[in-house]
């Protein structure tokens, strides 16, 4: 009997409106009309799914890609490929240095457990990162980026045909531009030649690592240097808090900024809260507010602001180096990993930023 009849295997036996047996020229003129393309979609689609697998796998696996660098094994046309792609991209980007081997910042999250990022799309709201997500993400750029800025005095009524009076806010954002936030590690040969075991959780720790790092320089009152950007409390004047009053004046002065506030609360600073009064925290607010506490902001401080005014700008090209000689004789590669990243909060006039000393 022809294979078209089959269906899971087996033979199908099927009776019309009437509970007459179909005999096989009625089946196999129903399923024909039913299902055309059956057989042609399923094969497609398994077949563009296989392909997807085989250039996503190639694309993220770092493990695979160090143990041939340090192995001198030449690398495969996809990966070649990607590094060449991301080559071109670095000098867009205003970035001089080239590493041994350069790729897409997003590919370390493509299938690493943290982002539902595909090749084809990123959107900021995708990271896993909770505080990232809340904040103004912009990733993959190609170029330093001065974000706009908007708020009510940059907006005006107008009669039609009068002329629009030029924009005479103070508030300016800085120009983002690559800094380098490098990662190092050491990868046994071992690890190195089970790749393929590996990968996605080696991708995961790493995105972690970096991203916990930024977070925690964001949230910080460090100053600017030449290696990295300053903390958005920086330059700031704390206000020393003692009693519940000052998280209220925080909270007022915050509230009267026409901006959607929250409060980012460090763990000495939730200590020390709970100490003042322990039901302050009630039904998962804070002071009626909505709120983060976050082991990455410098212990001691509270803050009160809006987090869409943090922007955050990722440049799309990360470089590996490696070193196969230094600790070899213990079975270790060391790896240096660079990515670039830049931030900026866009009106410091409206962050509230208390301190508990």
């Amino acid at each position: 009997m022809n294979n078209e009849l089959r269906y899971n295997g087996k033979y199908n036996i099927e009776y019309d409106a009437n509970g007459k047996r179909m005999n096989y020229e009625e089946r196999l003129s129903k399923m024909k009309s039913n299902k055309p393309n059956y057989k042609t979609k399923i094969t497609e689609e398994n077949r563009t799914k296989n392909m997807n697998k085989v250039e996503t796998n190639e694309h993220l696996n770092l493990l695979d890609v160090i143990n041939r660098i340090s192995n001198k094994i030449t690398l495969t046309e996809a990966q070649e490929e990607v590094n060449q792609r991301a080559v071109a991209k670095a000098k867009e980007d205003g970035i001089s240095a080239i590493g041994q081997y350069n790729f897409e910042m997003r590919a370390l999250m493509w299938n690493s457990g943290l982002t539902n990022t595909t090749r084809a799309e990123t959107k900021s709201n995708e990271y896993e990162d909770d505080f990232l997500s809340k904040t103004t993400f912009y990733p993959n750029l190609k170029a330093n980026l001065k974000a706009p800025y908007f708020d009510e005095n940059t907006c005006e009524w107008k009669e039609e045909g009068n002329s629009i009076s030029a924009n005479t806010d103070t508030v300016t954002s800085k120009f983002l531009t690559p800094h380098r936030l490098t990662t190092k590690t050491d990868f046994s040969v071992s690890i190195l030649r089970q790749s393929g075991k590996f990968y996605n959780e080696v991708n995961a720790i790493l995105v972690k690592a970096i991203y916990n790092k930024l977070v925690e320089t964001i949230l910080s009152d460090s100053a600017e240097t030449s290696d990295q950007p300053k903390g958005i409390f920086n330059g700031l004047s704390a206000t020393t808090i003692s009693a519940i009053t000052d998280l209220a004046t925080m909270q007022y002065d915050g509230d009267k900024q026409k901006t959607k506030n929250v409060w980012i609360i460090s763990p000495k600073a939730k200590a020390e809260i709970l100490k003042l009064n322990p039901l302050i925290f009630n039904d998962g607010k804070f002071l009626g507010s909505d709120f983060i506490l976050e082991n990455r902001m410098q212990d001691g401080l509270i803050a009160y602001l809006p987090l869409n005014l943090i922007t955050v700008a990722q440049f799309g090209v990360a470089q590996i180096q490696i070193d196969n000689v230094t600790d070899m004789i213990n079975g270790n590669v060391k790896t240096y990993i660079d990515t670039y990243f830049d931030f900026d909060f866009l009106d410091n006039t409206k962050i509230q930023v208390g301190s508990f000393e």
